[in-house]
């Protein structure tokens, strides 16, 4: 159970607070990430991994851009993924660059394919990176984005549904989970042909104090710096909201889109 933190007032932020959030998206992801890479990095999917390369069409020599690549994306932790990457032999293949989603760093036409794997959830405003993705992607070539989002289900006048998404985003560092049918307008809008969609995840509710009391236990040995027990109290609320909006069907930690932009005529 959270301890430092004022629940309640966490529960029902208003939108003038979440909006003010938004108008810092980069440090609020920042700070988060400083903290959790070590648990994020040893709960990897490395099956699922491997499954959504292929759905992507990743395939060897094209140059690909994946954005928000975990420990290769906030500044703190540029120099821990390229020593990864070094050590597992890829480092002459993989590159690393700090960026902003709103105004990539990058030619336009310069990629075969990107993707994007609950990362584009933290851009305030969606749309603004379709378009950018849509820029420096070749004519014809693929874009896939699997991420946090409120389904069609979520009532944003709905209090409980809010509160519960108030949790998620709290929990998970965000300053404004992206609405299904928003994303998928935004992906239309953005120059985007959607080629399929679908929720590839169903949350499993007893997931949702796992992590939390493993990290917890781990403090209390003396294994996790004393630092680490805000943390536990802000991760409280990432699984309690994940798996409360997964049971209402609010939410899913796996909507997937698979995109192309469309060839030159």
């Amino acid at each position: 159970m959270a301890s430092h933190l004022d629940r309640d007032a966490v529960e029902w932020a208003t939108e003038e607070e979440r909006r003010a959030r938004q108008k810092k998206y980069d440090q609020v992801a920042r700070d988060y990430y400083d903290l959790t890479p070590p648990i994020l990095e040893q709960g990897c999917m490395i099956a699922y991994e491997k499954l959504y390369a292929k759905m992507a069409g990743l395939k060897k020599g094209m140059r690909v851009l994946d954005l928000g690549c975990g420990v290769g994306g906030p500044a703190r932790h540029v120099e821990r993924g390229t020593a990864m990457t070094k050590k597992a032999g890829l480092d002459h293949p993989i590159t690393f660059v700090k960026g902003d989603y709103m105004k990539l760093p990058f030619p336009d036409e310069s990629f075969d394919a990107a993707y994007s794997i609950e990362a584009l959830c933290y851009a305030p405003n969606p749309i603004l990176a379709y378009r950018e993705i849509v820029r420096v992607l070749k004519p014809g070539e693929p874009f896939t984005l699997h991420d946090f989002a409120m389904t069609e289900k979520f009532d944003e006048s709905n209090p409980e549904h809010r509160k519960v998404r108030n949790w998620i985003e709290l929990g998970n560092g965000m300053t404004k989970l992206p609405w299904v049918p928003t994303m998928r307008g935004a992906l239309k809008e953005a120059g985007f042909e959607l080629i399929r969609e679908e929720d590839v995840f169903k949350m499993w509710m007893p997931f949702r104090n796992i992590v939390q009391n493993i990290y917890r236990l781990r403090y209390y040995l003396g294994l996790e710096p004393k630092e680490s027990s805000s943390l536990f109290d802000m991760m409280w609320y990432c699984p309690k909201g994940c798996a409360t909006g997964a049971a209402m069907g609010i939410f899913t930690p796996m909507y997937l889109f698979v995109c192309e932009k469309p060839a030159k005529k």
